[in-house]
């Protein structure tokens, strides 16, 4: 038989059958080898009920043991674990997409009272982060939360039916790329959070840094460069023994760089970099922080399309292009035709040509390389199709 319980590999707890044949064996062992054990007797009867009970309180126990492990602890043990690090398990989210409405002046949209849907799907129902009223009339774009919380996906121009019609409001669509809520974390979830957590909390390594700042509101991008050596270093920049911090936050203050910096950061290693911010340490004293925030290049791009039947619209398709690349480039991270090309995918065009540069009415379709402390950044209004 093998050892139930805390083993040198972890905690193994018998299944039924294993702890039924234990009962068996002892009582075959202090009473009588002859004993009828059979299912159906009253002995094998009651040898299955406490083989029953047995079996609950080993998986007691097997609980109360993993609950120390967090790869192994689960619901209430995984929750009570990750509140030593300060990490809870967040709850729901909702979905939120940018949402075009045209309104007569005087019109007003009530955020959790008014609600437009999916054309075909009527669970699928949205309705104004806020208040919306129209100053005038026209077409009023703003963001939209799905009316229940979890993911809830809905493509660009979906959005098509007025649920609960107001005088004066005239039509409804999705206008951008819809931004995914979430379900309330899983175990596992709540444990990658969990390491996230102590990762940010560590000694000031370039991981943990950048872990804290991309943890700010609005931060996209994050490089961290440190110079460990008693000399300059021609590659980063940076003099001897200190870092920069390369945030792109537009969410942020400088302040809030700056604490997150302060936090985080190796107490013997000095900041460098174009922006500062104010921290405070644990005395209230304020303490001045160094970062850069990307220099951004503007990008101009020229499609020249073919729209299919499903197309979603030039405004649409303009917005979700610019929004999309916004989210994937980086700093430092140069542009090319390929990232152009999955950002126009789905919106029901046929790419044939491809223009792009820094300037107006672009025509070449060369990479355009881009700085360790620069960052392209996308508009609407620069983005045309033809």
């Amino acid at each position: 038989m093998p050892t139930f319980g805390v083993n040198p590999d972890g905690f193994r707890a018998p299944t039924f059958e294993e702890e039924l044949a234990l009962i068996e064996a002892d009582q075959r062992a202090n009473i009588s080898q002859t004993l009828d054990l059979s299912e159906n007797s009253v002995l094998g009867k009651v040898n299955r009920i406490l083989a029953e009970r047995n079996i609950e309180a080993w998986t007691a126990l097997k609980a109360i043991h993993d609950g120390a492990d967090p790869k192994l602890a689960t619901a209430d043990a995984a929750t009570s674990l990750a509140k030593i690090t300060n990490t809870n398990r967040a709850g729901a989210s909702f979905s939120e997409v940018p949402v075009t409405v045209t309104l007569e002046k005087g019109t007003k949209l009530i955020a959790g009272q008014h609600f437009g849907q999916v054309t075909g799907k009527p669970a699928l129902r949205w309705t104004p982060k806020e208040d919306l009223t129209a100053d005038a009339d026209g077409s009023f774009t703003t963001r939209w939360r799905a009316e229940l919380p979890g993911p809830s996906d809905t493509p660009v121009n979906s959005i098509g039916v007025i649920v609960t019609p107001v005088v004066g409001w005239i039509g409804i669509t999705a206008s951008g790329e819809v931004a995914i809520g979430h379900d309330v974390d899983d175990d596992a979830d709540l444990h990658e959070r969990r390491e996230q957590a102590l990762a940010r909390a560590g000694s000031g390594t370039t991981a943990a840094i950048r872990s804290d700042l991309l943890g700010l509101p609005g931060a996209t991008s994050c490089q961290v460069f440190e110079n460990e050596t008693d000399d300059f270093d021609p590659v980063t920049g940076l003099p001897p023994h200190s870092f920069e911090a390369i945030i792109w936050a537009d969410d942020s203050s400088d302040d809030e760089i700056a604490q997150a910096l302060w936090n985080t950061r190796s107490s013997s290693i000095p900041t460098v970099g174009a922006s500062s911010g104010t921290a405070h340490d644990a005395e209230g004293r304020p303490q001045v922080m160094r970062f850069t925030r990307p220099a951004q290049l503007e990008i101009w791009i020229t499609y020249q399309v073919v729209r299919l039947g499903d197309y979603v619209g030039d405004e649409a398709s303009k917005e979700t292009i610019a929004t999309r690349l916004d989210a994937s480039l980086k700093a430092g991270m140069p542009v090319c035709e390929y990232d152009l090309l999955v950002a126009a995918h789905g919106l029901g065009v046929k790419v044939k040509a491809i223009a792009f540069g820094l300037a107006p009415a672009p025509t070449a379709k060369v990479e355009i390389p881009i700085g360790t402390r620069q960052i392209a950044r996308f508009d609407a209004g620069r983005v045309v199709l033809t």
